[in-house]
């Protein structure tokens, strides 16, 4: 395997990413750089990391909601006589 994939070891996870590449059509893979999901999710991730940081310190604005989180039928409208 060491020969096949070039690594010593490789865990469930990135099983997919070094197989991957020696299943056809053959896509060109580079295994030394994270593939555009992962850098994505990283990204994201940090972006969320960095809100709640500034959350807790106060700087974030708390957005107030414009319409109710749910909507009424007409039919449930006319019971309970709310919009």
């Amino acid at each position: 395997m060491k020969t096949l994939f070039k690594c010593d070891k490789f865990t469930m996870f990135t099983l997919n990413k070094y197989v991957g590449s020696h299943i056809h059509p053959f896509p060109a893979v580079n295994l030394n750089e994270l593939s555009e999901n992962s850098k994505k999710r990283k990204e994201e991730a940090a972006r969320k990391r960095q809100a709640k940081i500034e959350a807790k310190r106060g700087n974030v604005k708390k957005v107030k909601r414009t319409h109710p989180p749910y909507r009424l039928s007409e039919q449930l409208k006319a019971v309970t006589g709310k919009d």
